[in-house]
């Protein structure tokens, strides 16, 4: 409990310092590009996420695998995680630069010059990324926690450092936009790769360290999970993002960018705070240890999400004009559904990361093609509906409530874990907060103080009683060992 509550606030603090920089940065793009320039922008990045996912499955597993292993055994599989990783990064690459028109004429709806420049200045981009991402989860491995936060830290701050003049360019040429992404991992690259050579977690040896088939074959055992995985959420997100596009343009996609984007940095900021730690812990967990490490996760994570989802929804308009500008007030209707969905979103997330940290890729196949299939059916009948927007939440909601009845049932059948009667009962009363605070504050701009500030309260004081008296005694212990120095 104690290193997993280190764990978290150390990356969710620098989550949450690299959130505040990123929506500065959202907010520059807002005020001098509006809601079409943010459209722009969110499929730049999608080109980018969409490369860097295809072109980095070569070296899924990574972090498991180091964990697991040490000296040269260690060194050999880094060795062919780097030789996978530069393949994917060349073939990723070879199709930016040689059907640009085409990618461009599927996410953009057009063939023009500046949707054509930013799919090929996206090549440059991906490269970097399938890099870093590599470099970063050896960090991960290490455990080397803080120094991995404060290289999102400085990424997040070169990109508000660049939004400003970044937005007077793109403002004639948004290709410009790209700068915005591969600039920041530029210097989050070169700074893990510093800090891995110094923790010398792989370090090299006299012996020879060139891979061979065990260590390309136990990377084999994840390509086939994450090349599907990846192809299909690709497809999925691509259809929907495509979907929006050909529905109202590029400002339609700037909304649903507004209003996703603010529901997913939300549950980033926690998530993000456990994976690092999480995934690795379980790997090398006994079965008795992997069930308390999980409860203990679950709980922490309900802790932290409810009132945050809570202050989120009644706050929402404040929160939207804020972060972006008054002309994106439209998607609150989104984030709405976005927010309530988040909170299953969440426990999914607890039930089925053992499944990925024993690398169960069957299951973790089913369950996430699952929800892919379900939230995909869903958006493809809300697009055909006048309240697109809010039907898009539905269909996330509906998709992640399903998820967390799946992953508990699997998880159960394959560890046994079935999650305590407090956690329970817990989480079903922070289902009726949550759904009151919808209830009373739905689809209002104006803000009602009086309830604003009560609601959170009493999600607050609804996610303690899911503490025991022991961990809540923990927590309190470890607050004044960190902050009260």
């Amino acid at each position: 409990m104690r290193n997993l509550l280190k764990a978290m606030l150390t990356t969710g603090g620098a989550t949450l310092m690299a959130q505040v920089l990123g929506l500065i940065s959202n907010k520059i793009l807002a005020l001098f590009l509006g809601t079409s320039g943010i459209g722009f922008y969110s499929l730049i990045r999608q080109v980018h996420d969409t490369g860097t996912g295809l072109g980095g499955i070569g070296a899924g597993g990574l972090p498991q695998g180091l964990a697991a292993r040490d000296g040269t055994a260690r060194l050999r599989l880094f060795h062919a995680a780097l030789i996978l990783s530069g393949f994917g990064a060349v073939i990723a690459i070879a199709i930016l630069i040689v059907a640009p028109e085409l990618i461009a004429g599927m996410l953009f709806d057009s063939t023009a010059n500046e949707a054509v420049a930013a799919v090929v200045v996206c090549a440059a981009t991906v490269g970097l990324g399938i890099a870093y991402f590599t470099i970063s989860s050896a960090l991960g491995a290490a455990r080397a926690i803080a120094a991995l936060a404060l290289i999102g830290i400085a990424g997040a701050a070169m990109t508000a450092l660049l939004a400003w003049p970044v937005a007077l360019l793109a403002g004639e040429r948004p290709y410009f936009l790209a700068l915005l992404i591969g600039a920041p991992l530029l210097l989050q690259l070169t700074a893990a790769c510093i800090v891995l050579r110094r923790t010398r977690f792989i370090a090299a040896s006299g012996k020879v360290t060139r891979p061979g088939a065990a260590e390309f074959g136990y990377f084999a055992g994840f390509f086939s999970y994450n090349m599907a995985m990846s192809m299909i959420g690709t497809a999925a997100i691509l259809f929907v993002r495509a979907g929006v596009v050909h529905k109202d343009g590029l400002e339609a996609a700037g909304l649903f960018a507004a209003g996703w984007g603010i529901g997913m940095q939300s549950m980033a900021i926690i998530l993000s705070s456990f994976a690092l730690y999480v995934v690795p812990t379980l790997a090398g967990n006994s079965d008795q240890e992997r069930r308390k490490t999980l409860q203990d996760t679950a709980t922490l994570i309900l802790s932290l999400t409810l009132p945050a989802l809570v202050g989120l929804l009644v706050f929402k308009a404040l929160v939207m004009e804020l972060l972006f500008s008054r002309d994106f007030l439209p998607a609150v209707p989104l984030l709405q559904w976005v927010l309530l969905g988040s909170y299953f979103k969440a426990l999914g997330w607890v039930l089925a990361v053992p499944l990925l940290a024993a690398a169960d890729l069957r299951r973790m196949f089913l369950l996430e093609a699952g929800w892919y299939a379900l939230f995909v059916g869903g958006v493809a009948i809300a697009l055909s509906r006048p309240d697109w927007l809010a039907g898009i939440g539905v269909a996330f909601l509906v998709s992640y409530a399903i998820y967390v009845v799946a992953a508990g049932w699997l998880t159960w059948r394959r560890f046994g874990f079935v999650p305590s009667t407090r956690f329970v009962a817990v989480f079903a009363l922070g289902c009726l907060t949550l759904t009151v605070a919808a209830v009373l504050t739905w689809d209002e701009i104006a803000i009602r103080w009086p309830l604003a500030l009560s609601l959170p309260l009493v999600a607050c004081g609804v996610a303690l009683l899911g503490l025991t008296p022991q961990q809540r005694q923990r927590a309190v212990s470890l607050g004044k060992a960190l902050f009260g120095r």
